[in-house]
């Protein structure tokens, strides 16, 4: 059975488990240690300090290995429940070795049970909790048997210092939890956004998934008409004679063997994203070429220069990476004035491929509105395009992103994820 506040579902969330212990062991070690010590010297009380000196030592030891391993975790090995539970066990019997040797329960830190075992109950599933939960009634037990009494300077409050006591200890511990009890809501607030932002993600790749059944279908439909079109055409020219009635004929020839291309495209595509797994990773700038070049080709009209990086990193050639930078391109060439750049940038983990045109940039609207479907400013456009490439990008580990340039124009960038053999070269 699980937590219904448990926070520890995945590596992350563990992480941050292992952090509000480390942090709750920090502050209860410095109470503790200050009330003791205050007692001893201020106040004059005679304690057996070396079991308290080990418990301390105890707990920093602790605390240390502790940030050890927020700063390795998960690279090293993953933050397990067995390990929250572990830690949460040395504060237990770290309190129940001070409290055995400072007049056991009538000790006012003996509230730090409830707030290790409650803390427990958060973090733990049922069978850490449930173990913590017994320590602790079980250090209650030993401190009921075998707790030593502190000895009092004759003529002190003892009352005064005592109800002085409880406060200090109630003040802590309300604070402590209060801390913890901050940090777990921001906990499950953010995991709320997150989840939020996965179901919008699972029905945007829905409604990709729609679309494409509907490409795919009118794929198959379209191939027996282009083709029987074709053989129309085909035949048509061979009986025209006059030359202006042949050119047209060879241009109505060409789009339609286009319309061929594009649909034995949108086939290879299919196919090659079922076949993700097996591609070979290339350096970005050589595929970055390679996609303008073929670009160009197609559209020489319109000037794209391209910009490479400094140094050199490897992708993986993803078809919908190919088909997601296309879509950037028609729609900059469609608001372009003169000219299109292409450039390229390379961080730790990604690739950047921004796409600057000479157009009029995108609107406020356009902008807050950006790659949602059936939005566009393009001149015929449907708002299918950088939808279906932002939602493609998404499903692949990237991003698209857009803005205005500051020289006019707009940006559409991709960002990219580096293929993991492909680390980056200065």
């Amino acid at each position: 059975m699980r937590s219904p506040l448990n926070i520890t579902a995945s590596l992350t969330e563990a992480r941050e488990a292992l952090r509000m212990i480390f942090i709750l062991r920090c502050f209860a070690l410095a109470g503790q240690a200050g009330a003791v010590l205050g007692a001893m010297f201020l106040l004059g009380v005679k304690l057996q300090w070396p079991p308290m000196a080990i418990a301390w030592t105890v707990l920093a030891l602790a605390n240390i290995y502790t940030f050890w391993r927020l700063r390795t975790a998960p690279s090293r090995r993953p933050i397990s429940q067995q390990e929250l539970a572990a830690q949460l066990s040395i504060d237990v019997g770290a309190l129940t070795l001070q409290l055995m040797f400072s007049d056991g329960l009538s000790n006012p830190f003996v509230l730090f049970y409830c707030l290790v075992v409650s803390v427990a109950a958060v973090l733990l599933e049922g069978s850490g909790a449930i173990m913590i939960t017994v320590l602790g009634l079980l250090g209650l037990l030993f401190n009921a048997m075998f707790a030593v009494p502190m000895e009092w300077p004759a003529g002190l409050d003892v009352a005064f210092w005592q109800r002085l006591g409880i406060l200090v200890a109630l003040v802590l511990c309300l604070a402590m939890v209060t801390g913890f009890l901050l940090e777990l809501s921001g906990a499950v607030r953010a995991r709320a956004t997150k989840l939020v932002s996965t179901r919008e993600s699972l029905l945007r790749r829905e409604r990709v998934i729609a679309l494409g059944a509907l490409a795919a279908g009118a794929a198959h439909e379209l191939g027996t008409p282009l083709q029987t079109m074709s053989l129309l055409v085909e035949e048509l020219g061979s009986r025209l004679t006059r030359a202006t009635d042949r050119e047209d004929v060879e241009l109505l020839a060409a789009q339609l063997a286009r319309c061929k291309s594009i649909l034995a495209r949108l086939t290879d595509t299919a196919g090659g994203a079922l076949n993700a797994s097996s591609l070979e990773p290339v350096d970005a700038n050589a595929w970055a070429e390679q996609v303008v070049t073929d670009y160009q080709l197609l559209f020489p009209a319109r000037r794209v220069r391209l910009e490479p990086a400094t140094g050199k990193a490897r992708i993986a050639p993803e078809p919908l990476f190919t088909q997601a930078l296309v879509t950037i391109l028609d729609n900059a060439r469609a608001l372009a004035r003169a000219s299109i750049e292409v450039k390229l940038s390379l961080h730790r983990d990604t690739v950047v491929i921004a796409v600057h045109d000479d157009g009029p940039g995108f609107s406020a609207e356009a902008l807050s509105h950006f790659a949602e479907p059936l939005v566009t400013e393009r001149v015929g456009g449907r708002g299918l395009g950088l939808f279906l490439a932002s939602t493609a990008l998404e499903s692949l580990g990237g991003q698209l992103l857009a803005r205005n340039h500051a020289a006019g124009g707009a940006v559409v960038s991709m960002i990219l994820p580096l293929a993991s053999s492909g680390a980056l070269q200065r």
